[in-house]
């Protein structure tokens, strides 16, 4: 598989299996499970947003799109967490993909939860850039 377009993937201790229940949104980028605990259960939807291909503004707004929808269809009855490689950074705007995140983040009110602080999740091959581009949005 080319660099750029693996797949998600959600793992969980068994112990939990009972509380846990895989949700059929998504796709190649996208997974999502339900959680339940509490009175307002979770929806937690983890993914890969594309990287660098010839269409990859495209791809990036459809899977933003798809994950749009997700959050639509669970926000009056779950808790939303989105969380995975974003390939976009929410603490700068150098790259179209930043501003495309920032925008959606903004529409959506969500954002990386204080549990999370901004540090360096990517570092290019070449050593002279690194950035945070994996998140938990809520």
């Amino acid at each position: 598989m080319k660099r750029g377009y693996g797949g998600v993937a959600i793992i969980w201790k068994k112990e939990i299996n009972e509380n846990i229940k895989e949700l059929i949104d998504g796709g190649n980028r996208i997974q999502a499970i339900h959680i339940q605990q509490g009175d307002k259960p979770i929806c937690l939807i983890n993914v890969y947003m594309p990287s660098d291909s010839k269409n990859a503004d495209i791809e990036y707004k459809d899977t933003l799109a798809q994950i749009d929808e997700m959050i639509e269809k669970y926000k009056d009855t779950h808790e939303i967490i989105v969380c995975g490689d974003m390939n976009g950074s929410l603490d700068r705007s150098s790259t179209p993909h930043d501003k495309i995140l920032k925008t959606f983040c903004k529409e959506k009110c969500i954002g990386n939860t204080e549990k999370c602080p901004v540090k360096e999740t990517f570092y290019h091959q070449n050593g002279k850039s690194k950035g945070q581009i994996d998140y938990f949005l809520h």
